[in-house]
């Protein structure tokens, strides 16, 4: 019958953390210290120094951009074509024919629906659109009726389920 093998402790840096605790890194080879705690290594060399910081990157680490804020910096950058596009809605027009018969023509004339949903395109882009607020209610108005799915009515259960529900909450001091 063989023995069981014991694994071999895991080594440990002998440095402290900054709440005091140990440090829990393993340690370089043939050390007793992580790159951080080295007493060997100089202040640019030791990982997470200040002085290491400074030279790897002395701006510090860029801010990641919210999509919100990539989102606004691409319309920022299409604003004149968005916007020309609209405004040339603003004078927009459409053919009528006016007449009938041999002496009817083509008129142009201003496409007021057009137009308006230009201005309103260009109001809500420039001033942001109304806040929409949605109404909700039961039938003729009522109230919505609402029931706790969630709980349990004992009424409901047959003798077998209740029993069961007995021992749980008896099991619990219930």
């Amino acid at each position: 019958m063989s023995t069981p093998r014991k694994k071999p402790a895991k080594r440990r840096c002998k440095g402290t953390n900054k709440a005091g605790g140990p440090c829990g890194v393993v340690p370089q080879k043939g050390k007793d210290w992580c790159r951080a705690h080295d007493p060997d290594l100089s202040g640019k060399d030791r990982f997470g120094s200040p002085e290491q910081a400074a030279t790897a990157n002395p701006a510090g680490r860029p801010r990641t951009p919210k999509v919100i804020e990539l989102l606004s910096q691409r319309a920022e950058a299409e604003a004149d074509r968005i916007v020309g596009t609209l405004l040339e809605q603003l004078g927009a027009e459409r053919a009528v024919v006016v007449g009938n018969g041999p002496l009817a023509y083509v008129d142009s004339v201003p496409d007021a629906p057009a137009r308006l949903r230009a201005v309103a395109e260009i109001l809500d882009r420039v001033a942001g659109k109304p806040r929409q607020t949605t109404e909700l209610s039961g039938p003729d108005g009522a109230p919505i009726r609402t029931e706790d799915s969630g709980a349990i009515d004992p009424s409901k259960l047959n003798r077998q389920q209740r029993a069961a529900l007995r021992e749980i909450l008896d099991a619990q001091g219930g």
